[in-house]
């Protein structure tokens, strides 16, 4: 089996392109985890260019007391969409085990 570096997963991940992928479960309250996890089709969910990123973040006013920052980057997390049933799951990045079909070291 191939492999593949989590730095390069995340570029993927973020230029918006499909992917299949492989996690580990692991809940750290309940000490509980390991199942593992293959999802055939998923997408970063919410995924925008950075242009128009750039440009809604100009044009809108956001409301700070409805909206939380989920902080993923500094929890080391990110919402993908499975497209099968179109769920949001939040996966945790050090979990994933396999991308596209490669081993991630």
């Amino acid at each position: 089996m191939e492999t593949i570096t989590l730095e390069k997963v995340l570029e993927t991940m973020d230029a918006g392109k499909r992917f299949s992928i492989g996690i580990r479960t692991y809940d750290h309250r309940k000490e509980k985890g390991g199942e593992y996890i293959f999802i055939e089709e998923a997408v970063k969910h919410n995924y925008k260019l950075p242009s128009e990123r750039n440009a809604m973040a100009k044009s809108e006013e956001r409301n700070s007391s409805i909206l939380r920052n989920p902080n993923h980057y500094d929890n080391s997390t990110r919402n993908i969409k499975v497209m099968a049933n179109g769920n949001l799951i939040k996966i945790h990045i050090r979990l994933i085990v396999e991308f596209n079909g490669c081993k991630v070291l």
